[in-house]
């Protein structure tokens, strides 16, 4: 890979594909709230309500069911995937960042991004768990 090219790839086209990515995440956001304004107005109170009282949480989705959901114009399921959306935005940057650097042959800079980008997945793993 050519200097040149590897600067365009860094300096043109990573803030391209994050501001793409975070202008889809707030899209999906405030379609999320309007759809839910527009259907559903009280869901959140009510289930707020019911977590005040010892009620149970709302159930987790799973990627399929959320997939599912969103192709349906579920609400709530507009404001998980732009949640989700902008939670992927820097994991996906820093794994980008390991790639970048691999292909210059800046192997300390690909260890120590490389060193962060599993830090971070643990982070989510340890999320999933508690």
């Amino acid at each position: 890979m050519r200097a040149d090219s590897g600067d365009s790839v860094l300096y043109v086209w990573t803030p391209r594909i994050l501001r793409t990515a975070l202008a889809c995440g707030a899209a999906l956001l405030v379609t999320g709230l309007c759809v839910m304004g527009a259907t559903d107005p009280g869901s959140y109170v009510a289930e707020y309500r019911a977590l005040q009282h010892g009620g149970p949480a709302a159930h987790a989705i799973h990627v399929g069911q959320l997939v599912h959901q969103v192709a349906h114009g579920r609400g709530r399921a507009l404001l998980v995937a732009g949640l989700l959306v902008l939670t992927l935005v820097p994991i996906g940057r820093v794994a980008f960042a390991v790639v970048v650097f691999a292909l210059e042959h800046d192997w300390v800079f690909a260890g120590l991004t490389s060193l962060v980008l599993a830090l971070l997945c643990v982070g989510v793993l340890l999320g999933q768990i508690g």
